[in-house]
């Protein structure tokens, strides 16, 4: 019985190093005589990637203000909206104590109330200023993020800056914070030198707990120091390890939610126009008695600039970089 085998197939030799790196250099000479891609195409290229970057963010922003609507219209959502408020508040009499610097004058502390009103200390400055930066500043603050998250590439040093002005300013400008710096700068001194000190490490390792656990405590007593330092806290870490997508959405709901909260605030002022906290009256009804201006003008007046402030950003964000890219 005749068998037919079926043929040996010999497997090729392997390739040798030699070989291998004439076969690369091949394909690179390959490469480099391959034509290039046409300057038009090229552009039309990076104009496509260029609006698809931009749709990206407008997608990003428009999901933070739906998100934002969501938070303000949900009364289950109230405890989220909590710490929402008295960070408003608090960019409030930020706006008040920075343009007091600027202008000359002091700031010399604010605190921000359990019920979300708030007040600020001040000596010297504009007085046709400082009274209007509360609400103007919110409203400032919500327009300029909004800018920033969306038009500056490495976003996270948006989310760092944010961390550091919040955070400095509730350590300087508050009663608690004059204690609280000394406190964590004895700990991290505690922390850093125990290594070296062996003799001594546990005890230098308890003190540091210690002035930690105080400053804890004092920070958690005090509002405004709670709600500052969280958010500078929450910010340093989103800007840390936080993807692009997520630094943007997060810093536009963020500036949604001031500038609409700013903007409700003041709207709320046409049915109490002689609205107090702690006996002091409301900015409006304070440049009311400044000026001779009725208080109704000013409450007015910041309407119309707040609204102005967050429309001209949103087109200088989103709408104007698309007209430059398809050549509007």
């Amino acid at each position: 019985m005749n068998v037919t085998l079926p043929p040996k197939i010999t497997p090729p030799d392997p390739e040798t190093p030699r070989e291998a790196i004439k076969r690369q250099a091949l394909r690179e000479a390959l490469k480099r005589e391959a034509p290039p891609e046409p300057p038009k195409r090229q552009a039309v290229r990076q104009v496509q990637r260029e609006v698809l970057t931009r749709r990206q963010m407008s997608l990003l922003a428009v999901g933070a203000f739906v998100l934002v609507l969501i938070t303000w219209q949900a009364g289950a959502l109230d405890g989220l909206l909590y710490p929402l408020r008295l960070f408003v508040s608090l960019i409030h009499e930020l706006g008040h104590g920075l343009t007091a610097i600027l202008t000359g004058g002091r700031f010399e502390g604010f605190v921000v109330y359990p019920n979300g009103s708030g007040l600020a200390r001040l000596r010297g400055g504009n007085p046709l200023l400082t009274p209007q930066m509360g609400y103007l500043g919110a409203g400032f603050f919500g327009a300029a993020l909004l800018v920033l998250a969306n038009r500056v590439r490495p976003v996270r040093f948006v989310a760092y800056g944010l961390a550091v002005l919040i955070g400095g300013c509730v350590l300087i400008f508050t009663n608690s914070g004059g204690i609280l710096i000394p406190l964590l700068i004895v700990s991290a001194i505690a922390w850093s030198v125990s290594g070296s000190i062996r003799r001594y490490r546990a005890l230098i390792l308890v003190a540091a707990a210690v002035c930690a656990l105080l400053a804890l405590a004092i920070a958690w007593t005090d509002t405004t120091l709670r709600i500052g330092l969280i958010s500078a806290l929450l910010l340093a870490a989103l800007g840390t390890f936080g993807v692009r997508p997520l630094i943007v959405f997060v810093l536009n709901f963020l500036a949604l939610m001031v500038g609409l909260n700013a903007l409700m605030d003041i709207w709320f002022l046409f049915g109490d126009l002689g609205a107090s906290v702690q006996g002091y009256p409301n900015d409006a009804a304070a440049m009311a008695h400044l000026t001779g201006v009725p208080t109704l003008f000013w409450v007015t007046l910041w309407v119309a600039l707040v609204v102005s402030m967050m429309v001209t950003a949103a087109y200088i964000a989103f709408i104007r970089p698309l007209r430059r890219i398809v050549g509007l």
